[in-house]
């Protein structure tokens, strides 16, 4: 497999990094041992100092998504 981005977009936002992730044995079943609790809590709690639109990395996406004149509430 061969990955790259257009010429058009890489001068476009220079800043762009991409990345790939290859995973073996992952399989799309449920399973009942992940920490449910904890991460419900973890989210709670995140959620309880105001919505996700404070969040950094929602905002470093909107702030992308902008850069590329698309509106980043269109895109959820």
């Amino acid at each position: 497999m061969y990955f790259q981005h257009s010429t058009q977009v890489r001068a476009e936002h220079p800043t762009l990094v991409a990345g790939v992730l290859y995973a073996e044995g992952v399989h799309g079943e449920p399973r009942a041992e992940l920490p449910l609790a904890d991460l419900l809590g973890r989210a709670r709690q995140r959620l309880a100092g105001g919505t996700e639109a404070g969040f950094p990395e929602i905002q470093a996406w909107r702030r992308a998504f902008t850069r590329m004149g698309l509106a980043p509430t269109k895109y959820r």
